[in-house]
This record gives C-alpha cells, sequence and structure tokens, in this order.
C-alpha cells in the first residue's frame, strides 16, 4: 500500500498527462487499476532500461579508449623525459664547448699581444741591423776615401 502512494507521487513529478492509479480491494486482493499515462511511463521506464544497458557499453568502449589515453599520456611523458635528459646533456655539451671557446679565445688574444711585441723587436733590431750596416758602409767609405 505504501509502495503504491509513492508510486502515485513519483508518477506526478515524472509525466506531463497526470498518470491515474485507482487502488481498488475485491475479497481481500488489491488490483491496480490505471490510465493510459501510467501505462506510457511503465513503458518508458522498461525502454530507459534496454536504452541504459545499450548505454553501458557505449560508456565501456569510452572507458577503454579513455584509458588507453591514459596510457598513451604516459608514454609520452617518458619520451618527454626522455627528451629533457637529452635536451639538459646537449645544454652541458655545449656550455662546456663555449668555455673551450672562450679559453680560446683568451689565448689567441695572448699570442696575439706575444706576436705584436715580437713584431716590434723583429722590427727594432731590423732597423739596428740596417743601421749597423749603413754606419759600417758609410765609414768604410769615409776610411777609403781619406
Amino acid at each position: 500500500m505504501l509502495a503504491t502512494v509513492a508510486m502515485s507521487l513519483c508518477l506526478k513529478s515524472y509525466s506531463q498527462n497526470n498518470p491515474k492509479i485507482d487502488l481498488k480491494i475485491v475479497d481481500n486482493d488489491t488490483v491496480f487499476i490505471f490510465n493510459k499515462a501510467y501505462a506510457g511511463y511503465l513503458i518508458n521506464k522498461f525502454d530507459s532500461l534496454k536504452h541504459f544497458k545499450d548505454a553501458y557499453f557505449d560508456c565501456t568502449v569510452t572507458l577503454d579508449s579513455a584509458v588507453g589515453v591514459v596510457y598513451d599520456y604516459k608514454d609520452i611523458l617518458s619520451v618527454k623525459d626522455d627528451l629533457i635528459v637529452n635536451l639538459s646533456q646537449q645544454i652541458l655539451y655545449c656550455d662546456e664547448l663555449a668555455e673551450s671557446y672562450e679559453r680560446s679565445e683568451q689565448m689567441n688574444v695572448v699570442l696575439q699581444k706575444d706576436l705584436k711585441k715580437q713584431l716590434r723587436k723583429t722590427k727594432l733590431w731590423n732597423g739596428i741591423g740596417w743601421a749597423t750596416i749603413s754606419t759600417t758602409i758609410l765609414t768604410s767609405i769615409l776610411f777609403i776615401i781619406k
């Protein structure tokens, strides 16, 4: 009896046509008499069960594809981590290479300074040598002429 009252209250919220349920007692047996709106509600209830069964399989397929995406996501993350490690190793290599180039540049600057000093010394000794040679030739000519 309580179930009948509860169903009639629920029916008012589910149906727009206000289903009508009559309860009759015949020889201590309870008989339900309902209208077309309630019959439509019952049919919809069973059809919706079929719909939910079909939807369940669609949901499992969708869930399986989502799990596949999660596994792909994990693979992508591992590839990304490997790429980050490789890039960090390349950065370290490039930093070492840059330091090597800086040391080479510093050595080149020192060598250029040494070469300039050596060039100045060479020019100085060439000048002294030519001056000595010309002085010797001039003095020899002067001694010869005198």
